[in-house]
């Protein structure tokens, strides 16, 4: 049965799904009328709200692709909580302006509020693009304003639009949603839109879920956790992290902490999902004087001068049946 949680959630999920179900309706109608790219386009999202992880997939796919096929990818995001002139979009990032954008101005966001601000996921890709050169990044909330910048600028074989699936502006040639196995109701779209997927990827997954037979052929992520640095083990540890589903982080961390470090005490601290830190919240958390962790998405936000205080949790991932996902988009796109 249910629980009365699961319920509730389904109950408040009802007003974004009717909407979202109108806003369709105005496409289908042809009141609407979606964009068409000159490249192809896949499209990366869920219909939870947040916390599936399609930010690392999404840097995971493009590198993939990029590697194994030899295209020039380009991903497309509004930059969520970005700080940017709108005079300034659509920003292109690519191998030759990349050092730009390394600066701290653009990825940190506890700085002065005329300092540009690309968003903290948009920031995670950075060293992506920093690696690869056939990998770029446009960024509007204008999506299709972004592409266009982005085929005149860099002419890229290959676009994936990041956190797209309620993204009905530009149409997509491959939709992939991610499902995250331990959110069940809260939703911005009714379930039966998984039925119409070009691919699902089950997300946050563990053993005894892969060990059920009917879950054998299905595709699926597993994240681990590496730290930047050894944590202290004569001090407690205090895990801090602003997602949209920190209890899973959380866990992940103390699982990966118990199995190979000794500490006095773990604590958590929950913030709102994209949150802003602080001066006065840096400067808390360090008075505490014990070993801080958080993601790589809390940690871009952190000013240099403070960064030192801090230990990253970097989500490493693993697909499981890559090669269904990876044959699909070779059908699709690549098998020529």
């Amino acid at each position: 049965m249910p629980s009365l949680k699961a319920k509730f959630k389904k109950i408040i999920s009802i007003p974004y799904q009717v909407m979202h179900e109108l806003h369709k309706f105005l496409y289908r109608s042809g009141l609407l009328k979606a964009k068409k790219l000159q490249v192809p386009v896949i499209s990366i999202g869920n219909i939870s709200f947040g916390g599936t992880g399609k930010t690392p997939f999404t840097i995971y796919l493009a590198e993939r692709l990029s590697e194994i096929f030899n295209k020039k990818i380009c991903i497309l995001t509004r930059a969520y909580k970005s700080r940017i002139p709108k005079s300034s979009l659509p920003i292109i990032i690519n191998s030759n302006n990349i050092k730009q954008f390394l600066d701290s101005e653009y990825v940190q966001g506890v700085r002065e509020t005329e300092h540009v601000f690309i968003g903290d996921e948009a920031t995670l890709m950075l060293e992506l693009i920093q690696k690869n050169s056939m990998i770029s990044m446009a960024i509007d909330s204008n999506r299709y304003a972004a592409a266009e910048k982005a085929l005149q600028m860099i002419n890229p074989n290959l676009f994936i639009l990041d956190d797209a699936q309620q993204h009905l502006k530009l149409e997509k040639d491959f939709r992939i949603i991610l499902i995250n196995i331990n959110e069940s109701g809260y939703y911005r779209e009714f379930p039966a839109i998984l039925d119409s997927a070009d691919c699902l990827i089950y997300s946050k997954v563990d053993n005894h879920w892969l060990l059920q037979e009917e879950n054998k052929n299905k595709i699926a992520i597993v994240y681990n956790i590496k730290l930047s640095k050894e944590i202290d083990k004569n001090k407690s540890v205090t895990a801090f992290a602003g997602l949209a589903d920190p209890d899973y982080f959380f866990k992940l961390l103390e699982d990966n902490l118990k199995n190979q470090y000794f500490y006095k005490k773990f604590n958590t601290i929950k913030f709102p999902d994209h949150h802003g830190y602080s001066i006065d919240e840096i400067e808390a958390l360090v008075s505490l004087e014990e070993n801080l962790i958080c993601t790589a998405k809390d940690f871009v936000k952190i000013p240099s001068e403070y960064q030192k205080f801090f230990i990253v949790a970097k989500l490493e991932l693993k697909i499981i049946n890559e090669d269904i996902l990876i044959n699909k988009l070779k059908d699709q796109f690549f098998d020529n």
